[in-house]
């Protein structure tokens, strides 16, 4: 369900819930008041009747002009305290047994059925009937002259019920009709509050695969879209950079297979046009030495593409620090000799790493910093606490060029541009130290480079490999 339908089905949910609440309150309060309306009017009209009512010598009668009053119930009934009937029109029948008969100037209600079926109300009202004597009438009163008369008036429901009947059928058109606009309004003010996010999808689709050039946020971009967009900036310049960083990794690439491969072909030419057997086997030698080096810069390839891919097997081979150290500084003994650079190896602690990444790491920066550092100069290698540093020296860098060093195929010195130097050491040792957790920078301080290799967490030496 797309978020519009979803905003939309819950506001319409709320309001259909609200409305309903309403409607059922305001049906409930107008029903009560005509109900309470209706009930005052009929108790109204047998409190009229009950005032025609008068005992003359010890009978009670009843004025007749009063009695055929409008404001009279066309349904009544008047009865003594034996159960006598004084006067009556129309016919009812009680619902169930009759109620007890109420004191004086008090009243009880009960439903009746009319002729026909139909539903109705009575209202039975006790009263004292007034005295007439020779000087007039006298209010009643609670004495041996006067007694207790009850008057049931009655009237038909029908109409009451037809109200409360066309009230409840207003309430609820008038609430479909309502929510019905509410509906409409609600969804065009939904189309409208997700524009924006309209917009935000057309801008991602019609993004450039290869110019990848993220446009701002347009006028009236709401506050909250607006992170989205800054979000979405900051990733598409981040893969547009990733990408050239490929792509200058690749022409760099090319450019490195592109002049063997042209000596091969070069060397196979002339092998061809003048196969006397030493000329041949020259050329096969001259070969054979270029296929080793781009064999080398294959393998250093590949190792730059896969030390990022897959370190889930590393975390378990972990290996001291001092050890690959030691290793590797026995391994290019010979030809830090041979390059007449010296080599010297501290420590003042120990720590562990993934083996393959340390040993990666270390060779390259060794033999980087063994074949860089001119004759007479020296390599230092120094164990920290949870650092490697590797200063070689005297070298011709500054600060700007030690921020370049790790990027691929770059290389300080273009003397060095030959089929040997590819320009890969350093950076398959950042893409090695990305792939096991460490970071790894370059300073220049005079004429002395220092690499380090930093890890914010590592594992500890066991006690045997302490005291190696």
């Amino acid at each position: 369900m797309s978020i519009r339908a979803r905003l939309l089905a819950t506001l319409l949910a709320g309001v259909s819930l609200a409305l309903a609440a309403g409607g059922i309150g305001l049906y409930l309060f107008t029903a009560g008041r005509l109900d309470a309306e209706f009930r005052a009017a009929l108790l109204g009209q047998a409190r009229t009747l009950a005032s025609t009512v008068v005992i003359d010598h010890g009978e009670v009668e009843i004025e007749a002009s009063t009695a055929k009053s409008p404001s009279v119930p066309m349904i009544y009934r008047i009865v003594e305290s034996d159960g006598s009937e004084l006067a009556g029109a129309g016919t009812f029948e009680w619902e169930e047994s009759p109620p007890a008969l109420p004191g004086s100037d008090s009243f009880v209600w009960a439903e009746v059925e009319l002729p026909g079926d139909e539903d109705g109300l009575a209202v039975i009202y006790g009263f004292y009937p007034a005295i007439e004597t020779d000087g007039g009438v006298a209010a009643g009163a609670d004495d041996q002259t006067s007694r207790v008369v009850w008057i049931t008036a009655v009237r038909s429901t029908t109409s009451l019920e037809g109200s409360i009947a066309i009230l409840g059928s207003a309430i609820i058109g008038f609430g479909v009709l309502l929510l019905g606009t509410i509906a409409i309004l609600v969804w065009i003010g939904v189309r409208a509050g997700l524009r924006p996010l309209d917009r935000y999808v057309e801008s991602i689709e019609s993004l450039d695969p290869v110019t990848l050039e993220w446009p701002s946020p347009p006028p009236g971009t709401p506050d909250e879209l607006r992170p989205a967009y800054e979000a979405l900036a900051g990733a598409v310049e981040r893969v547009s950079d990733a990408m050239e960083r490929e792509r200058r990794f690749t022409d760099a690439a090319a450019h490195e297979l592109r002049t063997p491969v042209s000596e091969l072909r070069t060397m196979l030419d002339v092998a061809r046009r003048w196969p006397e057997p030493e000329r041949v086997a020259r050329s096969l030698s001259r070969a054979n030495g270029v296929l080793s080096n781009m064999t080398g810069l294959i393998e250093s390839l590949l190792i730059l593409s896969r030390s990022g891919s897959d370190t889930s097997g590393q975390e378990s081979d972990q290996e001291s620090m001092r050890k690959i150290v030691a290793d590797e500084h026995e391994r290019s003994r010979a030809r830090a000799k041979s390059n007449g650079v010296s080599v010297s190896v501290d420590h003042d602690a120990d720590w562990r790493c993934p083996r393959m990444s340390g040993q990666i790491i270390v060779r390259n920066l060794l033999e980087n910093a063994i074949e860089y550092t001119p004759r007479n100069g020296s390599v230092d290698i120094h164990i920290a606490q949870r650092a490697l540093r590797i200063a070689n020296g005297p070298v011709s860098l500054t600060p700007e060029q030690a921020e370049q060093m790790f990027e691929p195929f770059w290389r300080a010195d273009d003397s060095r541009t030959d089929r040997q130097h590819h320009g890969l050491g350093l950076a398959i040792v950042r893409h090695a130290a990305t792939a096991s957790g460490l970071t790894c920078r370059a300073e220049v301080e005079g004429d002395t480079l220092t690499i380090t290799i930093e890890a914010e967490k590592v594992p500890q030496p066991s006690e045997g490999e302490r005291h190696d």
